[in-house]
């Protein structure tokens, strides 16, 4: 007999046994049985049991088969493979150094081995960096240097493989899931080890003929690396019985950035090596999320080795760079004045305050053969636009023993976590509800908060004469504030205010008026009150958030810059193109008062 009261949609263990309970009754063999309280009821609990494990495993195998819903990290890695996509690796920490060797045996010619080791320190753990090649060392006066030397942190390790061209099942596996696959070297050793064929990476079935040869790499298992190799169709094959050697670095990914002394692990030649830091190390990074891949697979699957829409271009210089910390790709015809054929790409770098030259050009070289002939990336750096927060806030004293700089610690976090999380990046959004829910929930004991916020930029002026200076906020500024008088009170908001410098040997600061004007002022002996020190120096234009400053001229100004604070018309605001909005630590003002309740 058909039970139409089954519940095939359920998860519940009581649905299932309630469904088997009523379809039970419906017999006419168990009409007179209590199902609560015979033993029949044990065995529907272990039918419901069974069915609800399968339930589970089933719809949890159901999840596992598809890149949106996947939760563990190997079933995203391999959904990534049928998409072409290579999760990024560990990225080993480098830095840059210069080396001096003094009283070696041999003073005819000097070489630093690739392996050659030395020691960086951070806090009480100690790291391993070396050098990834020989290099020639120039010869000096009573010794021999080289400058501007590559390290790289991890340990150097080798996996093997023996070929069987018989077995088709067989797999390189790297056996190390922390590697990091740009240091990746593969030979293939044949005919007993008379011969040596390297091997090199390939991300293209382009130009491959069957004696090329190339490998290919893909994700595995357990965060794990595998290497394919050619079928004498697509790339070459080694010979059968030869023996595949790779050789890798294993590395600690982000833990060793910023190390800046080293020290050399042993003589080099007899010789006694002193190590000058150029750069700190830097770079270091962990694999790639599995959020990220999540984003990025269908995306560089979608591009297909061509950068034709900016989306393009965002997924290929993300997926091949880790070091891009935040990316903005638009076009040139959206700039002001327009720039017909050009794409725009801003950048910000891990441990880098500017996109070093070097890295532009590699940057250039890479998209120059993905991009149509007649479309040029032009590489601009970052803006960055900045939010002044300042909350009052209240919390009850009588359910913690936190005292109000404790709370005031916990507020400042949350700020600095929603700025973390929901800014720093291009194309972001302060949203103001947002920031105050950030602050309510801070912690336990708040009770309410009193949050404003203000938009700032930072304004170097020459050292030089008289400049002009213009600054875009891309928002609106508030522009309903009543016009002030040539004195007023120091405590009277304004649409536009600075930070302190020095004007005519006058510490100042620059307002505007209320009617789109900027003038120079001064604070009174009284400490209350503002006076007029100069007008003229420049128009706010309070719709476009455009700041005009001209003819200006300071002879010093305090900490790194003149800061420019508006009062945004609207709460949330928004950045674009290649500005970055965030929230600095020393514009972060919290105040703390205690309730009792």
């Amino acid at each position: 007999m058909a039970n139409s009261s089954i519940s095939l949609t359920s998860l519940d263990f009581a649905d299932y046994k309630n469904s088997l309970k009523t379809y039970m009754q419906s017999q006419p063999q168990f009409a007179d049985y209590n199902f609560n309280a015979s033993n029949l009821s044990v065995l529907l609990d272990l039918l419901s049991y069974n069915t609800y494990q399968n339930a589970y495993y089933m719809n949890m195998i159901g999840s596992e088969m598809f890149l949106d819903t996947a939760q563990l990290r190997d079933s995203v890695v391999l959904k990534a493979v049928e998409l072409n996509y290579l999760p990024k690796s560990f990225r080993s920490s480098y830095a840059q150094v210069n080396l001096t060797v003094t009283n070696p045996s041999n003073t005819a010619l000097l070489t630093i081995p690739a392996g050659t080791t030395f020691t960086g320190k951070a806090g009480s753990n100690s790291y391993i960096f070396s050098t990834n090649q020989n290099i020639v060392l120039n010869a000096s006066d009573g010794g021999f240097y080289a400058n501007n030397v590559d390290i790289y942190e991890g340990t150097s390790v080798t996996d093997t493989f023996v070929i069987q061209s018989t077995n088709d099942a067989q797999k390189f596996i790297l056996s190390n899931p922390t590697i990091d696959t740009s240091s990746l070297k593969v030979i293939s050793v044949e005919n007993n080890g008379s011969d040596a064929v390297p091997y090199v990476l390939s991300t293209t079935l382009l130009d491959i003929k069957e004696t090329t040869p190339v490998y290919f790499l893909q994700g595995s298992d357990n965060s794990q690396y595998q290497i394919i190799l050619g079928d004498n169709v697509v790339g070459r094959k080694p010979a059968d019985n030869s023996v595949l050697v790779v050789s890798y670095l294993v590395t600690n990914g982000q833990l060793p950035n910023g190390i800046s002394v080293f020290t050399p692990n042993g003589l080099l030649n007899g010789g006694t090596v002193t190590v000058q830091t150029v750069s700190a190390a830097q770079g270091g990074d962990i694999s790639e999320s599995i959020e990220s891949i999540r984003y990025n697979a269908p995306r560089y699957y979608a591009t297909q080795e061509r950068a034709v829409t900016t989306t393009d271009y965002e997924t290929l210089l993300r997926v091949t760079y880790p070091e891009i910390q935040a990316l903005s790709v638009y076009g040139g015809e959206t700039t002001t004045p327009p720039q017909y054929g050009k794409v725009i790409v801003s950048m910000k770098l891990y441990n880098f305050d500017i996109v070093p030259p070097y890295k532009i050009n590699e940057y250039t070289e890479f998209l120059k053969v993905r991009a149509p002939l007649t479309i040029t990336p032009a590489f601009i750096e970052p803006e960055y636009t900045y939010a002044s927060v300042t909350t009052n806030v209240k919390y009850n004293v009588n359910q913690t023993t936190l005292q109000p700089a404790d709370i005031s610690a916990f507020i400042t976090s949350a700020i600095q976590n929603y700025s973390r999380n929901n800014l720093e990046d291009f194309k972001s959004t302060l949203l103001y509800s947002k920031l105050v829910y950030a602050i309510d929930n801070a912690q336990s004991t708040i009770i309410s908060n009193e949050t404003d916020y203000k938009v700032m930029k930072k304004l170097i002026p020459s050292m030089q004469g008289n400049k002009n200076y213009q600054l875009n906020f891309k928002m609106a500024i508030n522009s309903n504030l009543p016009p002030e008088a040539l004195n007023h009170e120091i405590g009277d908001e304004h649409a536009v205010q600075t930070s302190k410098f020095i004007y005519n040997g006058l510490l100042v600061n620059i307002e505007d008026d209320g009617n789109g004007n900027l003038r120079i002022v001064q604070e009174q002996s009284d400490g209350l009150h503002h006076t007029l020190v100069d007008t003229g120096v420049g128009n706010v234009n309070y719709e476009t958030g455009t700041i005009n400053i001209t003819n200006f001229y300071t002879s010093s100004y305090f900490g790194d810059s003149i800061r420019v604070y508006i009062m945004p018309r609207n709460k949330d605001n928004s950045t674009n193109e290649n500005v970055i909005f965030e929230i600095p630590n020393d514009e972060i003002k919290v105040s703390v008062q205690i309730v009792r309740q």
